[in-house]
């Protein structure tokens, strides 16, 4: 296939299998490098989708969780106590674009002790660390083409190994054809897509729940009607070779709309989070993560003045019990994303900004950064100075 070909000479992989679903993604790779053999427990963070849980059980393992920091990062001393017994895989997410700081250091860790490890670069198509692509530190990595852009559905199984290359071949070969349910979550998510520009966001949602209650059962949201089982259908694959020979063009695109809104954010750019800037290539620069007092208020607060902010994982899916913290439930209370429609116009760039400025002014001194060092850099606390 012309779109394996071209994303391994992209980003200097020995091969590349393309499947439905990002998910499926996950699932084929934890079949080709971690046999059932090796016990049944596979590490993942605490703080992930169930969609991710759902490719492990798939592959039949159990999650195993360990932890990941308010600021998104890995703690590698908890990380190396979770390798201790049987460890079939584990999976390493880099979140919102930005590559994980420790990721060599888990890599190195997981080869010490013999344990495959997978890079989920599902939000990371085309971020880089120390010049590196994500995805070029594990044994194998996995990638979404719905993440980043619109595709209809769309994952991406990446090694630098021609062992596991021809091993993700054949698990893949395995899978089968389902070009209805990829046209239906294409549809869908191509108008939840539409839904983050203001001009259209109305008509986006309004035909977007009329269709999801034809296509899927009322139990069932679309997103995760994606299945672990699917190969890529034969209209997704010129799709996503189009997303990924326009990747550098579209990636600057939105590098210059995050610049102008942090220009236009002015005194409210302490909401953009983590506040530091890193190098222009090392960001995928789909997602603006917001640090904000109330999640769930600001969402609605947005909505209603027509920005669409996303709230993450621990606000809306069940948590397992072992997931249950401090830290998720700070996650579901403080932060809000946005994805980076490289459509924006420089007027709906600086009407988001308004939007944020009007309610970061709304809050008033209820609440106020402090300072802080490293990759997290400030805690949100309120007036009487507690978390």
């Amino acid at each position: 296939m012309q779109l394996e070909a071209q994303f391994s000479r992209a980003f200097g992989f020995a091969g590349a299998v393309a499947v439905g679903f990002g998910r499926a993604a996950l699932a084929v790779a934890l079949r080709a490098v971690a046999p059932e053999g090796r016990g049944e427990r596979v590490l993942v963070p605490d703080f992930i989708c169930s969609q991710v849980l759902e490719a492990v059980r798939q592959a039949n393992a159990t999650p195993a969780f360990f932890p990941v920091r308010r600021d998104l990062t890995v703690d590698v001393d908890a990380f190396r106590a979770a390798l201790d017994g049987p460890v079939r895989a584990a999976v390493v997410v880099h979140y919102f674009g930005r590559v994980q700081p420790d990721v060599a250091v888990l890599a190195e860790m997981c080869r010490q002790h013999g344990v495959p490890m997978i890079e989920d670069c599902a939000m990371a198509l085309g971020a880089h660390h120390r010049g590196r692509p994500a995805g070029r530190f594990a044994d194998v990595a996995v990638f979404s083409l719905t993440k980043s852009d619109w595709c209809y559905g769309g994952g991406i199984i990446a090694t630098n190994s021609p062992e596991i290359w021809f091993q993700l071949q054949e698990r893949a070969a395995q899978l089968h054809r389902d070009d209805r349910l990829c046209f239906s979550y294409g549809v869908l998510r191509w108008l939840d897509w539409l839904g983050n520009r203001r001009p259209y966001a109305w008509f986006a949602e309004t035909v977007g729940r009329w269709l999801e209650r034809r296509w899927f059962a009322e139990t069932e949201n679309f997103f995760e009607a994606g299945r672990c089982d699917v190969v890529m259908s034969r209209f997704a694959a010129p799709r996503a070779l189009t997303i990924l020979l326009r990747l550098d063009e579209v990636a600057r695109r939105r590098s210059a709309l995050l610049a102008q809104l942090r220009t236009e954010l002015a005194e409210a750019a302490d909401l953009l989070w983590p506040p530091i800037q890193l190098e222009a290539e090392a960001d995928s620069a789909a997602f603006v993560l917001l640090r904000v007092p109330d999640a769930m208020r600001w969402r609605e607060r947005a909505a209603a003045a027509g920005v669409t902010l996303r709230l993450c994982w621990p606000a809306y899916q069940p948590l397992e019990p072992a997931q249950r913290s401090a830290v998720m439930d700070w996650i579901a209370q403080h932060l809000l994303f946005m994805e980076v429609h490289p459509r924006l116009s420089t007027r709906e760039v600086r009407h988001a900004a308004n939007v944020l400025r009007t309610l970061r002014r709304e809050a008033g001194c209820g609440w106020r950064l402090a300072s802080g060092n490293g990759f997290w850099p400030g805690r949100i606390c309120h007036r009487d100075g507690k978390l």
